[in-house]
């Protein structure tokens, strides 16, 4: 098989279905430049920092949009090239591509963020304040391996941990490994991280003016969301102590070999969790020139109740009857290593609870400057959970408006263990009052081939109508 081809099927195998993000959301307005605490208004601002309803940046009171999408693929065991090439036709895998496979995919990172928002609506009024309603499906999957996860997911019973064979009578082939010195699931597994976590979210927002002055305006917001869970997997271990439990839609076709008291039916993505978040943001603008903003996201709990597992600690490894990636169908692979009991005990539970990955953010721009905004952007995860980032998240980036709502958007940004970027726009309208767009987290990707961050974000079905009465500068975007 050629190496291309050996990477896509890992992403399909370990990442699986549809998956969504946590920094600039969909919005393709900011993603270019990486700024999103003080730059989005309207409906895209959910989510983000609900104070910014308060006020308005291109003059309009009501704003709409459907299918606003952005997803981006981080990957240190895939190549820029590999990933390109993830629709190409099917070929073998040689002992040559498994032996790769294990020594690219041991400790790298590979990192999946999407978002999809279905619908957005928002109106605002300078002396109500400005409410908006979203619709949006969000995840982030984050994988890394050990040297021993990543031997045994390529060569299956083939891996040196499995030192007895069991071989098919009539054939003579091999069907099944054996280790005559299992070690528990605990130690096979540490420095070993498969999270995941995608929920549906329906969310309203309310923000408004508290304060204002001829050199001073104070903005204050909040949004409440409630949630549906589509599913969740967190598989970690640090030292002694490990975590692995699941709640997955029956549309994944999970079909764990125990019961559970949870079991889901269906067989579509239906809901297997809810709950509630909250979002609390504050705006402040200075001399109708500097805006600085801060919020806090995600404040809040789902829980599991449907198809709900969680490990059995005190397993131990010691058979597997596939052959790896490669060798076998991804649905038999899925079976003998994440979810048959052989190798991988799961107990079925009622309901497990799990607090979001709250997300504190901060951002400053600067629009002194004729037809050029500047500013920067942090976000960093409150806690460590599915659906988080590990590090803390910088952008410093530019809007240029050179005439009209043309805008160009571009700038550099770091951290959330993707590396370094440099993110690029382009925002305009079509005609007056229909908004489209294009932008990727970073450029670099098409010039170099190690470490990739495929990026989209795009947007062609936004709109802005009616208009917004104020003695505010707007930006023009």
């Amino acid at each position: 098989m050629t190496n291309n081809r050996l990477w896509i099927l890992v992403v399909i195998v370990l990442i699986g279905s549809s998956s969504v993000a946590q920094t600039e959301m969909s919005s393709f307005t900011t993603t270019g430049s990486g700024l999103s605490t003080t730059m989005l208004s309207d409906y895209q601002t959910s989510g983000i920092n609900p104070a910014n309803l308060g006020w308005n940046r291109d003059g309009r009171k009501f704003h709409f949009g459907v299918a606003e999408i952005s997803g981006s693929v981080f990957s240190q065991p895939l190549t820029r090239s590999d990933l390109f090439d993830l629709f190409k036709s099917d070929a073998d895998f040689s002992t040559y591509d498994k032996a790769e496979a294990v020594k690219n995919f041991s400790n790298a990172r590979l990192i999946l963020d999407v978002s999809a928002m279905s619908a957005g609506f928002s109106f605002q009024d300078e002396k109500i304040g400005g409410f908006a309603f979203q619709v949006r499906d969000r995840n982030l999957t984050n994988l890394k391996m050990n040297n021993l996860v990543a031997d045994i997911l390529w060569l299956g019973y083939n891996s040196d941990y499995f030192d007895q064979k069991v071989i098919d009578e009539v054939t003579g082939q091999v069907i099944a490994g054996i280790s005559t010195n299992p070690m528990s699931i605990t130690d096979l597994l540490k420095g070993t991280t498969f999270t995941q976590l995608w929920i549906r979210e329906y969310g309203l927002s309310y923000g408004r003016s508290v304060y204002s002055s001829d050199d001073v305006r104070l903005y204050v917001g909040a949004g409440i969301k409630l949630l549906s869970g589509m599913g969740i997997i967190e598989i970690t271990t640090e030292e002694d102590k490990m975590v692995a439990y699941s709640s997955l839609s029956p549309g994944f076709k999970f079909n764990y070999p125990q019961p559970t008291p949870s079991q889901a039916s269906g067989n579509g993505y239906s809901p297997v969790g809810h709950g509630t978040a909250f979002d609390l943001g504050v705006t402040i603008d200075l001399y109708n020139q500097v805006r600085i903003g801060m919020a806090v996201n995600d404040i809040g709990s789902l829980t599991w109740d449907g198809n709900v597992y969680e490990a059995n600690y005190s397993a131990t490894v010691s058979h597997i009857e596939t052959g790896g990636i490669g060798t076998e169908s991804i649905d038999k692979i899925f079976d003998a290593i994440a979810v048959k009991d052989d190798l991988f005990e799961w107990n079925g539970l009622t309901e497990k609870k799990t607090n979001l990955p709250t997300v504190w953010r901060t951002g400053a721009n600067y629009t002194g400057l004729k037809k050029l905004t500047l500013g920067f952007d942090l976000m960093a995860p409150l806690q460590k959970l599915p659906g988080s980032y590990e590090q803390m998240v910088w952008g410093i980036g530019a809007h240029y408006n050179p005439y009209g709502r043309f805008v160009l958007t571009a700038g550099i940004g770091g951290g959330g263990n993707t590396g370094f970027r440099m993110p690029l726009g382009i925002s305009f309208e079509i005609l007056p009052g229909w908004e489209a767009g294009l932008a990727t987290r970073d450029i670099t990707t098409l010039f170099k081939d190690k470490d990739p961050y495929l990026s989209v974000a795009l947007g062609f079905l936004r709109f802005g109508f009616g208009s917004y009465d104020s003695d505010e500068k707007t930006e023009g975007q």
